[in-house]
């Protein structure tokens, strides 16, 4: 029993978490080849702390620049439309503030897990509704590899 809650528990830690890091990674991703005009390698860059970024990002970007920032970045992976374009922009900006707002809030912990769960579904049935069907697979694709991608990160660093 008490495995299976903490398995519950990571799993819900891991879906907060990661879509955070989503909001980071796009912002991030798309800031990259402007902070970083160094000869750093692939590799260092890869190697690179997300939640040094996303302190970075957090700090220097206003809500209205990031939302543009993943909007952008969902319309060149997804290769949305204008009319898809204009309503991704409306549902993000509807969602990422609060996202933003609630990670900065001092609630509790788990608090904070249940308001942000249902923050992320309501963007996620709204997306669903403006998205193909093929497009909706492929955003849960890349979201389902990020979230694994932070996964394998989070075991690196706790085996270290």
């Amino acid at each position: 029993m008490t495995h299976f809650i903490q398995s519950k528990c990571m799993m819900i830690c891991t879906s907060f978490f990661a879509s955070f890091f989503i909001i980071a990674a796009v912002t991030t991703a798309q800031l990259t080849p402007l902070q970083n005009n160094t000869n750093t390698s692939d590799n260092e860059n890869e190697n690179k702390d997300v939640s040094d970024d996303t302190k970075k990002t957090d700090e220097s970007m206003t809500d209205d620049e990031i939302v543009q920032l993943i909007t952008d970045s969902m319309a060149e992976k997804l290769d949305l439309d204008d009319n898809q374009k204009a309503k991704v922009l409306e549902i993000n900006k509807k969602y990422i503030p609060q996202m933003r707002d609630l990670k900065s809030s001092d609630e509790p912990r788990f608090k904070k897990l249940r308001k942000f769960r249902e923050i992320s579904r309501a963007r996620q049935s709204e997306l669903k509704e403006v998205l193909t069907k093929e497009q909706y697979k492929k955003q849960e694709q890349m979201r389902e590899q990020f979230i694994a991608m932070i996964k394998e990160r989070r075991q690196k660093q706790n085996d270290e």
